[in-house]
């Protein structure tokens, strides 16, 4: 969790919400997910943007989606989707975006580096008194 004047930004590694290559959540992270939106649920003039981030090794699975950055953005709308349709957030708060593997952490030169790569970040634009 990062705070600052503008915002407070939750940052989910990879695995924590997603199998690898995959978009659909885990049954693990509803709960998280669920925590988070209580949370949402007492802020809701905040918008929320969602980022979807990847490593730079090129997606092969197939099906629907066809690359990395395809597959950041279905990883963010799959958040907000579960905010929108389980939760029952107001969509109009919700910016999803995927970035793919254009805005690393760090080089993709190593497993570590890679690895911190692959995320989600969530963050909650302060609007209102937090």
């Amino acid at each position: 969790v990062k705070v600052d004047r503008e915002k407070i930004k939750i940052i989910f590694p990879n695995p924590i919400l997603f199998d690898t290559g995959s978009a659909k959540l885990k049954l693990d992270a509803l709960w998280i997910l669920g925590e988070l939106a209580s949370k949402l649920k007492e802020l809701p003039e905040n918008e929320v943007i969602v980022e979807g981030h990847t490593d730079n090794i090129p997606f092969k699975l197939g099906g629907k989606i066809s690359s990395n950055w395809e597959l950041s953005l279905y990883r963010a709308l799959s958040i907000v989707h579960y905010f929108t349709e389980v939760e029952e957030i107001n969509p109009e708060r919700f910016i999803p975006i995927g970035y793919g593997e254009y805005r690393p952490l760090f080089p993709n030169d190593t497993p570590e580096h890679r690895a911190q790569n692959r995320r989600i970040e969530i963050s909650i634009i302060r609007k209102t008194e937090l």
